[in-house]
């Protein structure tokens, strides 16, 4: 039996199938749409000193809403965006991550983190600064859990 060329007089559950007492056969198996990916290009700055980190709550309608990030940009692909590239050439970054591939059920994550020395600047006022000891307390998503497994 196959979708193209059933053989409902030879099946056993020919009796009790919904399908061939309401004549649609020829509809089944019902194709379900594929989900369209769209990729996403997240850039983090990982701002730190000795003892803290600063962290950004997500507020906005989307992934991850009211889940605690690095200070992000996000870019229509993968390049550095300026204003990144400029802090890239007038401060030395500690590190800068290869590309991190997230995937989730309608989304590819492309990731990058990059890691400064935190200084007595003034932060966004949407930022937080927090003590390391206490990053447990604050609800991450999975893909900065794995770098900060990775980090440390």
């Amino acid at each position: 039996c196959m979708p193209a060329k059933p053989k409902c007089s030879n099946c056993v559950l020919s009796t009790k199938c919904l399908s061939l007492a309401q004549n649609t056969i020829a509809f089944r198996p019902v194709k379900s749409k594929k989900i369209k990916v769209k990729n996403r290009y997240f850039h983090f700055l990982v701002l730190v000193n000795q003892t803290e980190i600063v962290l950004q709550k997500r507020m906005e309608k989307d992934i991850w809403q009211h889940l605690y990030q690095f200070p992000l940009t996000e870019t229509d692909g993968p390049e550095i965006p300026t204003e990144l590239n400029f802090r890239l050439k007038s401060k030395n970054a500690n590190y800068i991550s290869e590309e991190c591939i997230h995937i989730l059920s309608h989304q590819k994550i492309h990731a990058r983190f990059y890691k400064f020395e935190l200084t007595d600047t003034i932060l966004h006022q949407e930022y937080t600064t927090i003590n390391f000891k206490d990053l447990h307390q604050y609800p991450l998503p999975r893909l900065i859990d794995k770098f900060l497994e990775a980090d440390t």
